[in-house]
């Protein structure tokens, strides 16, 4: 995803909790270098490479999905 343009970066967090399965699970932030690269994203033979690629895991994984606009960025 990183190779994908318009994204600046990635993180992944581990999440230590399971959900009501049982599953363990990740987190993946992506950092767009604007909405209209986010957008192109979304329209993009990448995006359905990525669908496509996922597709036999599809009785093992659990995904849920969204984005939204960062609102504050705490450094210390």
């Amino acid at each position: 995803m990183i190779a994908v343009p318009g994204i600046l970066w990635v993180r992944r967090v581990d999440l230590e909790q399971v959900d009501d399965k049982g599953w363990e699970s990740l987190l993946q932030v992506y950092g767009f270098e604007s909405r209209e690269a986010l957008s192109a994203y979304l329209e993009s033979p990448k995006r359905n490479q990525f669908w496509r690629e996922l597709e036999p895991l599809r009785d093992i994984r659990y995904l849920e999905r969204f984005y939204g606009q960062v609102t504050a960025n705490l450094d210390n």
